[in-house]
């Protein structure tokens, strides 16, 4: 697969958006910074890399070779991390990377699923459109508009029209994230009642009288 600069750096800013949108209900459900500095750290060392090495080093880039720079990509992180003094508990920060790793891979079959749909069958393509959709939080209705406009060379400004498949994605793609946040906030505020009395991080929710 050949990226440009361009298409490098949109796609990593596009499906860091969930991946951001999460760390910033994590930070004010637990009131804590880390998320938000891990996730600051992984969109920074990302961008870097896409302008620095990625771009010049990799003119062509084989789908095999994704794995292996997740892997330098996560080794980074983590050295900032530990260099930095970033108070990100492990499996927790693992557990991030590997939900912005999954956008990543899922933005680059949905590229090849845009040129050359998987299926035969137009209603299992478009099922696993909506299933793109929710893996990397972009629907696909407008990233395929939008990514054509860009094959054609851009000479027009860009148009979207929003069709019945659009307000579908969005529907999905908004309940997702309503149920999401419904599961961890609850979880949280089960998690800090029951340590309420500790006075740690948690215990803005349940003050308790002196």
């Amino acid at each position: 697969m050949s990226y440009t600069l361009r298409g490098r750096l949109e796609s990593r800013l596009a499906v860091s958006l969930v991946p951001l949108v999460a760390a910033c209900v994590v930070a004010l459900a637990l009131r804590e910074w880390w998320p938000l500095q891990l996730a600051g750290l992984m969109l920074g060392v990302g961008l870097a890399l896409d302008v620095v090495v990625y771009h010049r080093c990799l003119s062509y880039q084989p789908g095999w070779l994704a794995l292996p720079l997740g892997f330098l990509e996560l080794g980074a992180i983590m050295g900032l991390v530990l260099g930095l003094g970033v108070e990100a508990p492990l499996v927790p920060a693992l557990a991030f990377f590997f939900a912005l790793a999954v956008c990543w891979c899922s933005n680059t079959v949905s590229h090849n699923h845009l040129h050359n749909p998987l299926f035969r069958i137009r209603a299992l393509n478009r099922a696993f459109s909506l299933w793109l959709t929710l893996a990397t939080g972009v629907p696909q209705s407008l990233w395929r508009t939008r990514h054509f406009w860009h094959h054609a060379g851009e000479g027009r400004p860009f148009r979207f029209r929003a069709t019945r498949a659009f307000w579908l994605e969005l529907f999905l793609l908004g309940g997702f994230a309503a149920a999401v946040a419904t599961v961890f906030v609850s979880r949280a505020v089960a998690h800090c009642a029951s340590d309420s009395s500790s006075h740690g991080s948690c215990a803005w929710l349940f003050p308790t009288s002196e």
